[in-house]
């Protein structure tokens, strides 16, 4: 038996609909309303894979969401948006975004994070306990802590990260601890 035109355009609707509810992945999705009065939220704070979704409200207007970056550079954007319409863009670097509509001169920001540093690797090297920490953001402060009972916690080191990676030693004979790092934002 053969299946009408109407059975497969419900069949691919409910398809939509379905995939639509059930997200594929962990990353967020953030919304930014434009009004005559602006970007609503101006700054948003996303991860690394996190996308965020432009969408002009404004029934008097045609409006932008256009990069700062130049116009060459893998993170540049730039969508005209009439009324009802929506744009979407996932973020893949970490860092600070600023853009602005070219109609209404609004400006707006997203900032980037990266993903939290981690603390990988341990192992012992002549009496003194080293570990590497992973994921940094090359020029940003990190704070490593120490703890003996994970409730107080002192910080014994603080560096600037070069790279996106350092690795940590603790004095000689300094004991069994806990760690953590922190980096600075």
């Amino acid at each position: 038996m053969s299946k009408s035109p109407f059975h497969s355009a419900l069949l691919f609707i409910a398809t939509v609909v379905i995939s639509a509810n059930f997200p594929s992945s962990a990353h967020a999705q953030q919304f930014v309303s434009i009004t005559a009065s602006g970007f609503t939220p101006n700054q948003l704070t996303i991860s690394i894979g996190d996308s965020v979704l432009w969408f002009n409200y404004d029934s008097n207007s045609v409006h932008t969401t256009t990069s700062d970056k130049p116009p060459g550079d893998s993170d540049y954007w730039n969508r005209s948006l009439n009324y009802f319409e929506f744009y979407t863009r996932t973020f893949q670097h970490a860092g600070t975004f600023t853009y602005h509509d070219n109609v209404g001169g609004f400006t707006g920001t997203i900032i980037v994070n990266g993903p939290a540093p981690l603390l990988e690797a341990p192992r012992l090297v002549n009496g003194q306990f080293v570990f590497n920490a992973t994921s940094l953001t090359a020029g940003k402060t990190n704070v490593l802590y120490s703890s003996t009972n994970l409730t107080q916690w002192a910080a014994i080191q603080t560096t600037v990260a070069a790279s996106s990676s350092i690795t940590f030693t603790n004095a000689a004979g300094a004991g069994r601890s806990f760690y953590r790092l922190l980096e600075i934002r």
